[in-house]
């Protein structure tokens, strides 16, 4: 007889055993002769994380979990730990400021958002299946009451990165922009004193201006000064965004 999932010691109708693989596969329910199985998954880590945990409800309403404590308990502690991840993803979305934060908030918050529908859903049938047990009307809103909190936040994290996405956009067209008008006016210069340069490189340009008998640090300093003088003012022009960038 292959090894069966569930605890050996679990007096479970065969047909449990018989329905369950070796793998735990999708999060359901069974029922069978008053007794009803829950297998459900823990809070998962990544899109491929399955790490299942089993409830047994036996037909005179004792629950027993292959976790540690009291079943009841057990899932009552499963519906909580959902709860406690979605609180994080929702403080980690409320402190998000770049694209990469907000990304791995929506990386986390999917698989989960996921996981917890797939559980109300086997609760959903649970409670379908044997409507006089009240546990599972609570654990169920319960677990309703996870899956908009997670929709929630995966809503905000989504919404977070389309902004901070569209700010850093409107961000680079400001910037180009600003970049296009700079290279236009150096342009603009370039032609206005192209002639000019071209003549002097053709032709030689050395006028006599007296200058020349001036000691050559003074001179060689005071061309420096004045020439980083007007470049200063120059590429103040050059860069100075116009006024309806800066809004």
């Amino acid at each position: 007889m292959p090894k069966s999932m569930l605890p050996h010691n679990w007096e479970v109708p065969g047909i449990f055993r018989r329905r369950l693989g070796d793998q735990v596969g999708r999060q359901r329910c069974m029922v069978a002769d008053g007794h009803l199985l829950l297998i459900l998954h823990s809070p998962p880590a990544d899109m491929t994380d399955r790490v299942g945990r089993f409830f047994w409800r036996k037909p005179d309403g004792e629950w027993l979990t292959d976790q540690t404590g009291n079943g009841s308990a057990a899932l009552d502690r499963l519906v909580t730990e959902y709860h406690d991840r979605l609180d994080d993803l929702d403080r980690r979305e409320r402190l998000a400021e770049t694209p990469e934060e907000y990304f791995e908030i929506i990386q986390e918050v999917t698989p989960t958002n996921r996981s917890v529908n797939n559980m109300l859903k086997a609760l959903q049938v649970a409670r379908d299946a044997l409507p006089e047990v009240r546990e599972l009307i609570n654990f169920r809103d319960r677990t309703a009451e996870v899956v908009r909190t997670c929709e929630l936040v995966y809503s905000e994290a989504r919404y977070g990165l389309e902004f901070v996405m569209a700010k850093g956009a409107q961000e680079q067209g400001r910037s180009a922009a600003a970049q296009a008008i700079a290279s236009h006016r150096l342009n603009i210069l370039a032609a206005f004193f192209f002639p000019i340069v071209t003549l002097a490189g053709l032709f030689g340009v050395n006028l006599q201006t007296g200058l020349e008998a001036q000691p050559a640090p003074v001179l060689f300093l005071t061309l420096i000064g004045v020439g980083l003088f007007f470049g200063a003012i120059l590429r103040f022009w050059v860069t100075r965004r116009p006024s309806e960038l800066r809004r």
